[in-house]
């Protein structure tokens, strides 16, 4: 018997097992060292994006409606022109996240429902065929 080949993706789910033995300190070592490197990787972006800012401050004419003109830095330009595309495309992924994981919620909940056992009907008493009904109950208050 073999035994499938795991993917990235199973590696992921299993991680926060304990009994998958992902809780070692190799482990924990690993994420602190791939932390460092996502602090360090933005801290080289805010230092080139800082240079270029620095080298860049020129005055930026703007021609607008009506022979108007507006005169900007490049490097406030450059940011707003990004936070323009970048804004609506952050909103819109957050959004897709939201639907996804209210969805995802929802399946987990009507799965967590039917795993659940329902309480078995009671059983009514069998009655063998040929036997007679049995006699109704006497009304309240008479006597035997």
């Amino acid at each position: 018997m073999s035994i499938p080949p795991r993917t990235v993706l199973d590696w992921r789910v299993d991680r926060d097992r304990p009994e998958n033995g992902w809780h070692s300190v190799a482990s924990r070592v690993s994420v602190a060292s791939m932390q460092f490197l996502k602090i360090l990787f933005w801290c080289l972006l805010a230092f080139v994006a800082a240079l270029f800012t620095y080298g860049n401050w020129n005055n930026v004419q703007i021609h607008l409606w009506a022979g108007l003109v507006a005169e900007v830095n490049l490097p406030l330009l450059l940011a707003v022109t990004f936070l323009i595309g970048f804004l609506p495309t952050l909103l819109f992924h957050h959004a897709v996240r939201w639907r996804l994981r209210s969805r995802l919620s929802n399946v987990e909940r009507a799965i967590a429902e039917l795993r659940t056992p329902e309480p078995a009907p009671a059983a009514e008493p069998m009655i063998a065929p040929g036997t007679p009904d049995p006699l109704p109950a006497p009304p309240p208050g008479a006597l035997l």
